[in-house]
């Protein structure tokens, strides 16, 4: 047999030595008396609560337009679905069931009046669905996770539907600036805003009809202008 080799002498005695704990750790002799009576406990800890309270605190932690959200989005489910003669509760409907109504309801589902929802509230309905449930008994539904293949066909057939509804133009706010009339651009002229005997007017003043008469917008395209690019010419009014 082989001598073990013999162990230095100074990690034997750092393995020896007492713990020394960083400053500002507690250590077992900083550590609270627990030695209290059962009056100083109950002190201490107040009344016991009971499971009612914990539901409670748990469901204050949603706030209030959050709820309002869920409310919803169940409405709007509850009213679909009696119409298409599905009797079962929501949270009752299967997984697999569930993934073939959930497809067929972002496809159909609409406003009270017919119109179809934006592509932002019909995602705002399926989010709202897959919170009802969490809050009633399947804390595994997960409609947006490409991980659960089970719900494979609403993401797709929701993804399609925000897509066609986009391309539509629902919901989709067309933000346009409105034109400068005659009179306002006048009134810039007389103000000294646009002007001829000024640098900064003078800027402004090229600024604006570069925007009026050539169509640019962005602050590049001001910048990329080249003096080559411009041309004086005669037409038909002088």
């Amino acid at each position: 047999m082989q001598s073990e080799e013999p162990i230095p002498f100074d990690i034997l005695a750092l393995a020896l030595a007492p713990l020394e704990l960083p400053e500002g750790v507690i250590g077992i002799d900083d550590v609270e008396d627990f030695e209290l009576s059962e009056k100083e406990n109950e002190q201490r800890f107040g009344p016991a609560l009971h499971i009612s309270d914990v539901t409670t605190a748990i469901a204050n932690r949603i706030t209030k337009n959050t709820k309002l959200s869920t409310t919803w989005a169940h409405s709007v489910w509850h009213s679909w679905s009696t119409i298409r003669g599905i009797t079962q509760p929501l949270q009752e409907i299967p997984a697999r069931e569930l993934d073939e109504f959930l497809s067929r309801f972002v496809l159909e589902a609409c406003l009270q009046d017919g119109s179809p929802y934006p592509a932002t509230s019909l995602y705002q309905l399926v989010c709202g669905l897959q919170r009802y449930l969490r809050d009633n008994g399947r804390p595994e539904v997960a409609f947006f996770d490409e991980k659960q293949p089970i719900f494979d066909r609403a993401r797709k057939a929701l993804d399609a539907r925000m897509k066609e509804l986009t391309s539509q133009g629902v919901g989709v706010a067309k933000k346009s600036a409105q034109p400068l009339t005659s009179e306002q651009e006048n009134k810039l002229w007389e103000k000294g805003i646009f002007s001829i005997n000024t640098a900064e007017g003078l800027l402004n003043a090229v600024f604006w009809y570069a925007c009026k008469c050539f169509g640019l917008r962005g602050g590049d395209e001001h910048r990329n202008l080249m003096r080559e690019q411009f041309s004086i010419d005669i037409d038909s009014v002088g």
